[in-house]
């Protein structure tokens, strides 16, 4: 799986869920209280040179025992040299002293019942775990004691060129060796059952690795932007692999399966499951492909970073492109997927650049989320029939993107489907969609015309926000709700019609419209608005008849102080040969065809049906409204 979430981010959002004091200072480290007893955290101000952490601390005359050091307490923390950790504390962070570059020995108390250290590495109790080697420390001997290499013992320690690991070591943990980018050999014993997650990740001068006959499992990105990498041996013994496990290897021209292996296979070096129906990685120095009818799907990351390749051919026996398949293939300039390719899986094409133009089949029903995120000279698409929704971000940054036509099949269009499509003049919503999601549009500063589905129900937050060459947009009458900041700095925006159907339109929703001329609603009650649903108040407000007063009494509407009746059309009573009056207390409908309604002048809705004949007790003017028209009735 790909994340771009920043680590520190990531920090921030798991610290925040601890329940702690108001942090503290003693003597130049930093403290919270939990459960009796302080813990180490991360200063205000980085930690440096050799820092000793006391066995207990005095704070308001209470003395407290130093029980953990938190997460990241220490991490990033470049001017560090050594850290003294007393046998009171029993817990240590992940990460704790991650990124601490002139980190040279973790000192422990000899009684501590929990840790220890050896020449200045950290181990559990027993010394079966290797948990720390400090950035600083390049020359390693590892105690045959050690079973197991643990989660980002090595990681960020970039002047580690070698080590020799023991015949004892049966697993590597995840980000065990990650960014340790002077490392440029590894041999791993023949004991080693499993490799971790990010391992080796941006290992950047490795070479080459062996893995041996004892490994089962290699987990997900293992070997990720080890772009040194140039050959690799996947042993008979192996029944795992992760995703992604030679992700970004730009240098790695072939990946060797023993014949023996019952779950994988290789083909010219490429890597496979072990039938040939999918294909798990291309290695990216691979510039030539031929791709065997064998093949139904294309693996997650297959083929990410192959920067050289301009033309793929897929045969018709793929059914499914898979997250990741293609991202970052900047050189593919166009592609033709075949017709019996169903699925189009996240982030598929996330990055091709050099992407003009892709034919998409008949036969397609879904394409993931970021599918085509920022192929920036991406021109043109035209969806198939078959689609039925355009996930969240599909087309995002696709900034030349100057046309595409959505298919009759479509029912929704997903979050930030098209944002910061600047190219983007024209778009017509097919009548099948039945909601644009948040942000759909935003920022398609291109964007002149609009037309939407009559299907529409709802238009998400921010959906055409910043499309600031859009003049006028004409909205369905099926239209029930307008979300937050949905045409928020459309600039050009001079006017705006408001359909009948609508019961409510979020805050800011036309904030910074500059040149908005007027608004017209027909809605007979007001809509529910916010605060700043409008900016300008002093334009004319056009609203059905009879419903001034309405109008004149909502919440924020009120706020407008050119309110204006629209006149009933005289052609159309005609035309339909309505006729409704009241007599004695007694509305009379005549000539209108389905249903009808009536409401107080304060937009209370009386009666809606398609009665001849409504008996209205009250004196009062009352409007009613049918499909083609609004009449005032007056009962006395």
């Amino acid at each position: 799986m790909k994340s771009y979430l920043p680590v520190w981010l990531l920090v921030i959002a798991l610290l925040c869920g601890v329940t702690r004091a108001e942090a503290f200072e003693v003597d130049g480290i930093y403290y919270d209280l939990i459960n009796e007893g302080a813990v180490v955290i991360r200063g205000d101000t980085p930690y440096s040179g050799d820092v000793v952490i006391p066995a207990s601390i005095n704070y308001l005359g209470d003395v407290f025992p130093v029980t953990s050091i938190r997460m990241s307490a220490f991490l990033g923390c470049s001017g560090l040299t050594s850290i003294t950790i007393p046998k009171s504390v029993t817990s240590i962070g992940r990460s704790a002293f991650e990124k601490c570059a002139s980190l040279e020995e973790i000192i422990v108390s000899a009684d501590n019942p929990v840790y220890s250290s050896l020449d200045g590495v950290l181990y559990n109790k027993d010394q079966t775990e290797l948990l720390k080697c400090p950035d600083k420390k390049w020359n390693v001997t590892i105690p045959n004691s050690v079973t197991r290499i643990g989660d980002s013992s090595f990681s960020y320690c970039s002047g580690l060129t070698s080590v020799t690991i023991p015949e004892s070591v049966t697993s590597i943990g995840d980000e065990a060796f990650y960014d340790c980018s002077g490392l440029t050999s590894i041999m791993l014993p023949e004991s080693v059952t499993s490799i971790g997650g990010w391992a080796f990740s941006y290992c950047s001068s490795l070479t080459s690795v062996t893995i041996p006959e004892s490994v089962t499992s290699i987990g997900d990105e293992a070997f990720d932007h080890c772009s040194s990498l140039t050959s690799v041996t996947i042993p008979a013994s192996v029944e795992r692999l992760g995703t992604g496990v030679f992700s970004s290897c730009v240098n790695l021209e072939e990946i060797i399966v023993s014949a023996n292996n019952p779950v994988y296979s290789s083909l010219d070096g490429v890597l496979y499951n072990k039938d040939k129906t999918e294909l798990l990685k291309w290695p990216n120095r691979k510039l030539s492909v031929t791709i065997p009818e064998s093949v139904t799907s294309i693996g997650e990351s297959a083929f990410e970073d192959c920067y050289g390749l301009t033309t793929i051919t897929l045969p018709e026996s793929v059914t499914s492109i898979g997250d990741w398949a293609f991202s970052f293939c900047s050189g593919l300039t166009s592609m033709t997927i075949p017709e019996s390719v169903e699925i189009i899986g996240n982030s598929a094409f996330y990055g091709c650049t050099g992407l003009t133009t892709i034919t998409l089949p008949e036969s397609l029903t879904s394409i993931g989320d970021e599918a085509f995120y920022l192929c920036s000279n991406l021109t043109s698409i035209t969806l198939p029939e078959s689609l039925t929704s355009i996930g969240e971000s599909t087309f995002s940054g696709c900034t030349g993107l100057t046309s595409i036509t959505l298919p009759e099949s479509l029912t929704s269009i997903g979050r930030y489907a098209f944002v910061y499509c600047t190219g983007l003049t024209t778009i017509t919503i097919p009548n099948s969609v039945e909601s644009i999601g948040n942000s759909a549009f935003h920022g398609c500063s291109g964007l002149t015309t609009v037309t939407l589905s009559e299907s529409l129900t709802s238009i998400g937050v921010g959906a055409f926000s910043g499309c600031s060459g859009l003049t006028t947009i004409t909205l369905p009458e099926s239209l029930t709700s307008i979300g937050r900041n949905t045409f928020s700095d459309c600039s050009g925006l001079t006017s705006i019609t408001l359909p009948e159907s609508l019961t409510s339109i979020g805050d800011y929703a036309f904030a910074n419209c500059n040149q908005l001329e007027s608004v017209t609603v027909h809605a007979v009650t007001p809509p529910e608005i916010g605060p700043n649903t409008f900016d300008n108040y002093g334009i004319p407000l056009y609203v059905p008849a009879g419903c001034k007063e309405a109008y004149q009494a909502a919440k924020y509407w009120r706020y407008f102080r050119n309110i204006q009746e629209m006149e009933s059309s005289v052609e159309t009573v005609l035309d339909s040969e309505a006729r409704i009056y009241v007599e004695n207390h007694t509305l009379h409908v005549e000539n209108v065809d389905g249903d009808y309604w009536v409401y107080t002048t304060t937009g209370q809705l009386v009666y809606a049906g398609h009665a001849a004949t409504v008996q209205l007790a009250d004196a009062g003017v009352y409007v009613v409204r049918t499909s083609s028209l609004s009449q005032k009735v007056v009962v006395k």
